[in-house]
């Protein structure tokens, strides 16, 4: 079985909160997440190195980047639906085992 990487979802999880509640403080996301400050203020050094995330000068709350802002809403509503139906489909495919062939009957 594979495993997950706790740190990558770890800022996975200030991404979600960012999204959900931006503007946020690191006290805020702090609060938010349940992550240590000095653990989320390497997540979030790395996430506005890649430049996913920013820190405003006026307040300096966290913010998402205006280019991961427009990767969100850019975002075709048949890509949602897909993602949304894929582990149904999944399921139904291991029930069904399906796509299966069928057997050939002659008339």
């Amino acid at each position: 079985m594979v495993k997950s990487i706790e740190a990558l979802a770890r800022g996975i999880q200030v991404l979600d909160k960012l999204r959900d509640k931006s503007p946020m403080s690191l006290a805020n996301l702090h609060h938010e997440t349940g992550i240590s400050k000095a653990t989320l203020l390497r997540i979030l050094k790395t996430l506005q190195e890649a430049g996913w995330v920013y820190r405003s000068l006026g307040d300096s709350q966290y913010r998402l980047s205006y280019s991961l802002q427009q990767v969100k809403e850019i975002q075709k509503p048949s890509v949602a639906l897909a993602e949304l139906a894929s582990p149904i489909i999944k399921d139904l495919q291991r029930d069904l085992q399906w796509p299966q062939i069928l057997p050939y009957e002659t008339i």
